[in-house]
């Protein structure tokens, strides 16, 4: 059996695959949150990439001294070791949805997209698939070998959408 940590609640949900062998490319966590307003994370240094990707609502993101006003269709990357802080808005705070990842080709797949540490936002308004990509992920939480494989495909298939 494959370890993970899953925590549901009423404005969110969580899903941490515990991986020890995991070289290339694989999910670290993923979740969905509807955020009260002013809600804030930060400032945080995370040891991986996160990917977030809003549903609806606003807030900011700001790093390396820059903030960036974000809205539905939105999103933003957090690269690791860099200091980040985001803040859902107060009068319109966002849903978000995220992925966070790591591996040696992770940087590889993020320029296939155009993400990199100089550009950290980017817009995705053509469907709702990386948001339903990240509820089919949440919705494998009852971890054995298929579903370890359902969702490295999944973590690939969000990954074509933003290239």
């Amino acid at each position: 059996m494959i370890d993970y940590k899953y925590l549901e609640g009423y404005k969110f949900k969580y899903l941490e695959p515990i991986h020890s062998n995991k070289l290339d490319f694989y999910l670290c966590n993923c979740g969905i949150e509807k955020c009260n307003q002013s809600h804030s994370f930060g400032p945080a240094v995370r040891d991986h990439f996160i990917i977030h990707y809003i549903i609806d609502g606003e807030g900011t993101y700001t790093v390396n001294n820059k903030t960036y006003k974000l809205k539905k269709n939105d999103g933003f990357l957090i690269y690791p070791d860099t200091i980040t802080y985001y803040e859902a808005d107060k009068e319109n705070p966002w849903t978000y949805a995220w992925i966070g990842f790591n591996g040696i080709k992770s940087k590889l797949y993020l320029s296939y997209s155009n993400l990199d540490i100089n550009n950290l936002i980017f817009n995705y308004s053509k469907d709702d698939s990386l948001k339903s990509y990240i509820l089919e992920i949440l919705n494998l939480n009852r971890m054995d070998k298929s579903n370890e494989l359902k969702i490295e495909g999944l973590l690939y298939f969000f990954f074509s959408k933003l290239a």
